[in-house]
């Protein structure tokens, strides 16, 4: 889960060409949807352990909102999409299948 690739940010962008630019853009949006789908199998474990036993919340989604410092529409969203892509486990230990894997 780890691949630790982190980008240098440029220490001059003023001198980048639009090619170099885009190519930027393009390679940090990468690298944060990876992030975010990493965060979404935390999520999931975290909901299969249960957040009020981990964290003492009530919620995953109102834990998350809390340590992300998003609205709880935000964290709610995300936890609902990654339990919706990823394979979970029920309290009992077996396998809670995706919903919709592929999309993930």
């Amino acid at each position: 889960m780890s691949s630790q690739r982190i980008l240098e940010p440029p220490q001059e962008l003023w001198r980048a060409g639009a090619r170099e630019l885009a190519h930027g853009v393009v390679e940090r949006l990468s690298l944060a949807r990876q992030a975010l789908a990493e965060v979404g199998q935390f999520l999931v474990e975290i909901e299969s352990r249960g957040p009020m036993e981990l964290y003492g919340h009530g919620s995953t989604a109102g834990w998350f909102a809390e340590t992300a410092r998003i609205s709880p529409k935000e964290a709610r969203d995300t936890v609902t999409r990654a339990l919706a892509v990823n394979e979970g486990r029920n309290l009992d230990g077996t396998p809670a299948p995706a919903f919709a894997p592929i999309a993930g």
